[in-house]
């Protein structure tokens, strides 16, 4: 039984590859089958992707990889059949394979335990002993004596470093418990077989300083600025060179009795008081644990981020009272004044000479140089577990010389920057702070003004919490405003804040830190022209969320200067990024960034952007409902003015997404513009989307807004196409009487102005409304009507709609095979004409006709086709309707669980868009529960 593990499975990989069993060695196999055990092994616990171990064990696979491994996993759990008694064994579920086992059986795991064990210690000579256990563990080079591809090399280089990085540990500890006599000969020989290796160095210099011999420490550091220049090009660091500059000194900080040991050197506590009122967060605390515990065997350092007055210094001062026993030699605290009041951020001497007086450093002791001051900050550090707050960061370059170099402390950075210099070169971990959800807000709210008064007026919580943006600083002003005045209730607060303009005058905590206009401003302040025009800019959107081509048409900018401008606001926690191109800012940003605009922008130049902005979503719409509906009969807008970016569609489906997503935005703009050719001309271009998403309160009111706009412009014709959608959606509506109104108007007005096209629609429009209303044989005359209008002027698109018109009136009236031959007819001119709208009414009428027809498996065919295209179009309305015919089919085929998820997901939409429709289907599926069998009458 292994005495080292306590365990009796060992599995061995820091040198030859070795499973050991009560004391027996395993016989495992060849080489590849013990590689595959290693590699199970180092991610012990964790599923290994068959793939991951095919990619490791060969450079270039042969066919027969798969195979190879199966076999070899086969023969190895026989092979572990008695570790598997004590829980030790090979598992797969099928794509992966897992060695399941206690990871302290594993040497390489138990390595990594008793480094981070060790790391906890305070006491030097028992942390060196512990470290020293960890390294005896060892037997030679990891996976030795197999042969080992590229990739499976750079997981044993990884071992590697951490080998010598606990060597380094542990001489550390050596160093700091006295033994530098002992080591100057075991680090000379380190040093030669590591020559740039500058931590080895580091310790072999002050060794040999603190053995009496100064001019051998001097000679190691010429020596290794040398190598470094010589092969990398490369001056030594500022640790190392810190070092040198204190021996050349004799700095008394450097004697092993000025340093003591750790249970007598100063212990600082700079923390500031832990946050009142701290709630949520969960999440971002288990982030802060997991890092720092993952740090445990090296320096450690998280960069939190985040907008302003998210709470990223509550979260990390909440969060280092509860680890502050976690690094029992102390705590630092500094604001580095990156952003406030102050526009000069600290530099990083001004924070280490801070740094110094906490742990007891004589001002006279303190070296002027920044460099000589981050060696005397990083040597005090070394051996010790620190925990470090640099608060209110503004650059990675600000934070670097406050690191340590050393294993032990952990580091916590905020700032409103995302500091990614500070992840790339310097390994950060990063946590991105967002708003709080609203649950989380609401927390927050009760834990500063108590529970029983949110349960009082739950309502005007969440409106107090939804004015706040969920932001955590403008929730502390609310909830101190409700503090410091008895007499104002939440229900007033919520009433107070319902005026966004106002808004930023309610949450004024009367201080720069609870002023919000001022807490932004210290972002802002930072911005270069250009960022800082589009933050302002984007205030005048009337949407949300903020396409790139719509922030660039705003400011009247080239889509990269916008783009680079935007990366400058996300940078900043000014703006947040919602996928590819789309930016969005919360309300209480929004209101500062429209104050801004006032006091900064001139009110010709907020009217030019709009009206950029404007020709943007026309020109955008116009593309998207090309792209969709190429046979519609388009308008013609002017082209774009300059500085205006209309969006790019590649597909139908960017089509459709951005009109899932821009719709409300465009409805805003119509509303409001005050144009009237804009609203005629974006009006027409959005009927056909608000149709397809079943917005018949929308289609209304903007196409009578848009027909408003035709007569002050006296234009004639357009009004007719206008009339026509307003009728259409009366029809949805069921507003019948309205709707036929409307469309003998827009038939008087086509036959005035002697416009065919305009009669022909008219006619087929009113197709749709008598057979809505079930009155086929009233709407038969008008089909035909509007198939000899469409024939005399050889309008294709509209002949393929006429004739399925007189198709669906035929089929519901009884012609069944009639109807079939005029939807062959109609499929031919829908073709000819791209019109895929129409052709998918076809293949309906076609469903229809043959399910009466009895040929139910051509009605699913033509049903399927028809419903294909409803749903690539979106058009929900069709796609219920269609549904629900093929719901009926299916019925009639005995397809019965088929029929009822046809049917159910019908009712779901059409309880939105079409009440009585629904009213239809769920009779459908009631009767279906009904009937013996499920059958359907």
């Amino acid at each position: 039984m292994s005495v080292l593990a306590g365990l009796p499975v060992e599995v061995r990989i820091l040198g030859p590859v070795q499973v050991i069993v009560e004391d027996r060695t395993v016989d495992l196999g060849p080489p590849k089958r013990r590689l595959l055990l290693a590699l199970l092994a180092l991610e012990c616990g964790s599923a290994v992707p068959l793939d991951r171990l095919i990619d490791l064990c060969w450079e270039r696979p042969p066919s027969s990889a798969r195979g190879v491994v199966f076999a070899h996993m086969s023969r190895l759990r026989k092979a572990l059949a008695g570790a598997a008694r004590h829980g030790v064994e090979v598992v797969s579920n099928g794509s992966a394979y897992t060695l399941r086992a206690d990871p302290s059986a594993v040497d390489a795991r138990r390595f990594r335990q008793l480094v981070t064990d060790a790391a906890a210690v305070d006491d030097a000579a028992t942390r060196a002993r512990m470290l020293g256990a960890a390294l005896d563990l060892w037997r030679g080079q990891p996976l030795e004596g197999l042969a080992l591809g590229a990739a499976a090399q750079r997981l044993c280089v990884g071992l590697d470093e951490l080998r010598l990085a606990a060597t380094e540990d542990r001489i550390a500890a050596d160093l700091a418990a006295g033994a530098h006599h002992r080591l100057v000969p075991e680090l000379s020989d380190l040093v030669a077989r590591h020559p740039l290796r500058e931590p080895l160095a580091g310790h072999l210099m002050l060794a040999l300083y603190r053995a009496g011999n100064q001019t051998g420490a001097l000679e190691t550091y010429r020596r290794i600025r040398t190598d470094l220049a010589d092969r990398l090009g490369l001056d030594p660091g500022p640790a190392l060179t810190g070092l040198h500059q204190a021996i050349l000194r004799r700095d008394p900080s450097l004697d092993l009795t000025a340093r003591g040991d750790t249970t007598t050197r100063p212990v600082p506590a700079q923390l500031p008081p832990a946050p009142a009122g701290f709630s949520g967060r969960r999440a971002a605390i288990a982030d802060l644990d997991r890092i720092s515990a993952d740090a445990a065997g090296g320096p450690g350092l998280v960069a939190v981020w985040g907008a302003p007055g998210v709470g990223k210094t509550t979260l990390a001062l909440h969060w280092a009272h509860r680890a502050a026993d976690r690094y029992p030699d102390g705590q630092l605290h500094v604001d580095l004044r990156g952003f406030g009041p102050d526009a000069t951020p600290m530099a990083a001497a001004e924070a280490l000479r801070g740094f110094l007086d906490a742990f007891g450093v004589a001002p006279q002791a303190v070296p002027a140089g920044l460099t000589a001051r981050t060696g005397l900050y990083r040597s005090l550090l070394a051996g010790r577990r620190v925990l470090v707050i640099l608060d209110n960061a503004a650059a990675s370059d600000q934070v670097r010389p406050l690191l340590p170099a050393s294993p032990g402390s952990f580091v916590v950075v905020t700032s409103r920057n995302k500091l990614t210099g500070l992840v790339a070169v310097d390994g950060a971990r990063p946590v991105a702070l967002a708003r709080p959800d609203a649950t989380d807000a609401r927390q927050m709210l009760a834990a500063r003004v108590g529970v029983d008064t949110l349960r009082e007026a739950p309502r005007a919580a969440s409106e107090v919490v939804a004015a706040c943006a969920r932001l955590p600083l403008a929730i502390g002003i609310a909830a101190a405003r409700l503090a410091v005045d008895p007499d104002l209730s939440l229900p007033a607060l919520a009433r107070e804040l319902e005026t966004e303009r106002t808004r930023l005058d309610v949450l004024d905590g009367g201080e720069p830190a609870t002023r919000l206009r001022a807490v932004f401003s210290w972002s802002y302040r930072r911005l270069d022209d250009d960022a800082a025009r589009v933050f302002r800019l984007m205030s005048l959107y009337p949407g949300a969320v903020v396409t790139l081509p719509a922030a660039a048409s705003l400011a009247g900018y080239p889509v990269e200067r916008t783009r680079a401008a935007l990366a400058g606001l996300t940078g900043a926690h000014l703006v947040e990024g919602h996928g590819p191109e789309r930016y969005s800012c919360h309300d209480l940003l929004r209101a500062y960034g429209a104050e801004l605009a006032e006091q900064t922008d001139p009110a010709d130049e907020r009217a030019a952007a709009c009206r950029r902005l404007y020709e943007h979503q026309l020109h955008s719409a116009f593309a998207a409902d090309r792209l969709l509906n190429p046979g519609r009969e388009p308008i013609a807008p002017a082209p774009a003015g300059t500085g205006v970016t209309p969006a790019d569609f590649a597909t139908t489906a960017d089509a459709l997404a951005w009109f899932g997503l821009e719709t409300p935005a465009l409805l805003r703009s119509l509303r409001t513009a005050g144009d009237d050719r804009f609203t005629f001309e974006l009006a027409w271009t959005l009927a056909d989307v608000l149709e397809w998403q079943g917005r018949w309160l929308d289609l209304a009111g903007c196409a009578a807004l848009a027909l408003a706009a035709l007569r002050r412009l006296g234009d004639r014709t357009e009004q007719a196409r206008t009339l026509r959608i307003v009728a259409q959606a009366y029809l949805r509506l069921g507003r019948y009487a309205d709707a036929e109104t409307r469309m003998r108007e827009a038939l008087d007005v086509s036959v005035e102005l002697g416009d065919v096209v305009g009669v022909a629609h008219a006619h087929h429009s009113t197709v749709m409304l008598l057979s809505e209303q079930g009155r086929h044989a009233d709407a038969l005359p008008h089909a035909r009507e509007a198939l000899r209008r469409y024939r005399a002027v050889g309008h294709r698109l509209g002949q393929g709609r006429a004739l399925n018109a007189i198709a669906w009136c035929t089929a519901v009236l009884g012609d069944h095979r009639a109807a079939i031959d005029l939807c062959e007819e109609a499929l031919a001119a829908a073709r000819e004409s791209e019109d895929q709208y129409g052709e998918a009414a076809i293949w309906d009428t076609l469903g229809f006709a043959h399910q009466h027809l009895g040929d139910l498996h051509r009605a699913i065919e033509a049903g399927e086709r028809a419903l294909a295209t409803y749903v690539r179009i979106e058009d929900r309305f069709n796609e219920a309707h269609v549904l629900a015919h093929l719901g009926d089919v299916r019925a009639r085929l005995g397809e019965h669980d088929r029929a009822r998820a046809a049917w159910e997901t019908s009712a779901a939409i059409l309880d939105r868009l079409d009440p009585a429709g629904a009213r239809r289907v769920h009779a459908r599926l009631r009767a279906d529960v009904a009937r013996p069998g499920g059958q359907v009458a």
